[in-house]
């Protein structure tokens, strides 16, 4: 009994292991064999090319320049050594990052929630749950979905977990000094995240504490183990930095910097503390007039069998956010009562050969016709083919396909998601429903494809809500009246000094 007790911490973490890695197997199977970068990795990816080539580049301002002063030394090394075993490819090194930076992630929130629930099942579903996590401004992946999310940032949010374990353990022992060290360690790889633990670490120690002056020699030590840990980075960053001497450029440089980034400079002013929050203007997104209506083409009717048919439209890549699964559940449910109808789906990406198996599990393959694909120069002729579009993505940035199915002229039935809701009023152009059930966009299908004049008069006011709102001449000029608003207040900051 006692072996085998023993052995259960080290079965446990084979197990935690071998999850992990499956999991990472599983997204990376996901993002395909080219799969897509942020604009940052992209942009990091020539700072490594730099780094492998010096010489490269010379003659560009940004690139032509040593570029550990533009990024973490510690994560941009780390790239560029993997990518010069791996014939130079900066994209595959982050592939070989993809695993060692998962299984961190993924493991470290095990943990965390493994001694803070004491069961190994919640644990695995909070590790899972903490894949999805998304930041709330944004929209953007804070979690880790894969490819995109090998960054240094990724690399703080796995181990932020066994940080904060580390710390509530640890606080009212002779350990709380390693906890700084380590912190100050991992801020190497992400400046920002490190600092943010430790200040968050030193603030709830002293509130704990009760600011005894036992917390304040705390803090002050663990401050300083902090600067040691980072060290590797706060020397290069020192020693790399380009400083201004000249006296009567200071004022110059703090104008220009506070006029982009006021909310970083000391003393900060009130407007400054509240412009994070409040100053924002939106500027819709711009739709080219060419999706409008017009006939289906013949040739696009013959190709996919679509004469005489009702169809229904998804436009989009074939993504895991975009919420496919959904998509043939509801299309499962809605074809009895329409059979001659046809779903069509429109566009390609790493789902689409599970989409296929799918359909033909769910004894859909006769009602679903997948196109692969589509060339930008037919993008609005596929449009047009449809009667209704239907999109149950549970996260986009803007809804880009929206906008243009409504450009030309289709009835919407979508998520209630995202920023889809600022471009379909419900009831108006089209219906929301919540992406987590099929319920309500199989209701919503069902209401359409049975009221052809419904159809036609939603389609109608789409039309007209994206020739008033969300067209490119109207993005260019809400753009350039932020520009004229922002000039103005700070010529008249100007004449009031």
């Amino acid at each position: 009994m006692s072996a085998s007790r023993a052995r259960a911490p080290l079965l446990e973490s084979l197990a935690v292991l071998a999850g992990a890695l499956l999991v990472v197997a599983v997204l990376a199977w996901l993002d395909g064999p080219a799969p897509d970068l942020r604009g940052d990795q992209n942009a990091i990816n020539l700072m490594v090319v730099k780094a492998l080539h010096p010489d490269w580049f010379a003659g560009d301002p940004l690139y032509g320049r040593d570029p550990s002063r533009f990024y973490t030394p510690t994560f941009l090394g780390l790239q560029t050594a993997l990518a010069r075993r791996l014939d130079g490819d900066p994209t595959r090194a982050l592939q070989a990052l993809l695993w060692p930076v998962g299984v961190l992630f993924l493991a470290g929130h095990y943990v965390l929630f493994r001694g803070v629930t004491g069961s190994p099942w919640a644990a695995a579903l909070g590790a899972l749950a903490a894949t999805t996590t998304r930041n709330a401004l944004g929209g953007e992946y804070w979690g880790f979905s894969g490819l995109e999310s090998v960054q240094p940032r990724v690399i703080v949010l796995g181990a932020a977990p066994l940080l904060v374990l580390a710390f509530l353990r640890w606080r009212q022992t002779r350990w709380l000094p390693a906890f700084f060290l380590l912190t100050g360690v991992v801020a190497n790889f992400h400046p920002i995240g490190g600092l943010h633990l430790c200040q968050i670490a030193i603030v709830t120690h002293l509130a704990l504490e009760r600011a005894r002056p036992r917390a304040w020699l705390d803090a002050a030590v663990g401050g300083v183990l902090f600067l040691v840990g980072a060290s590797p980075f706060v020397l290069a960053y020192l020693e790399g930095r380009e400083n201004v001497t000249n006296p009567a450029l200071f004022a110059v440089l703090r104008a220009a910097v506070e006029y982009r980034f006021d909310y970083l400079l000391l003393p900060q002013k009130t407007d400054a503390l509240l412009s994070v929050a409040f100053h924002v203007t939106v500027v819709p997104y711009g739709v080219d007039a060419r999706f409008a209506p017009r006939p289906r083409r013949a040739d696009l009717v013959e190709r996919w069998g679509l004469r005489d048919r009702m169809v229904i439209l998804f436009f989009g890549g074939l993504k895991p956010r975009k919420n496919l699964g959904v998509l043939l559940d509801v299309w499962a449910r809605a074809i009895p009562a329409h059979a001659d109808a046809r779903l069509v789906v429109a566009g390609g990406g790493p789902m689409l050969s599970a989409l296929r198996a799918r359909a033909e599990r769910l004894g859909l393959a006769s009602s679903v016709v997948f196109t692969g694909y589509v060339p930008e120069a037919d993008k609005a002729d596929v449009y047009n083919l449809a009667d209704v579009f239907f999109f149950p993505s549970a996260m986009e940035g803007f809804g880009l396909a929206v906008a243009e199915a409504m450009s030309s002229g289709l009835p919407i039935v979508a998520s209630d998601r995202g920023s889809i809701p600022e471009l379909v009023v419900e009831g108006e152009g089209g219906f929301l429903a919540d992406p987590s059930s099929a319920d309500g966009f199989v209701e919503r299908l069902r209401l359409l494809l049975a009221d052809a004049p419904l159809r036609a008069k939603l389609g109608r006011a789409n039309a007209e809500r994206v020739e008033r709102s969300f067209r490119w001449d109207r993005c260019v000029d809400g753009t350039r009246r932020v520009y004229e608003t922002v000039l103005e207040a700070r010529r008249r900051r100007r004449t009031l000094r």
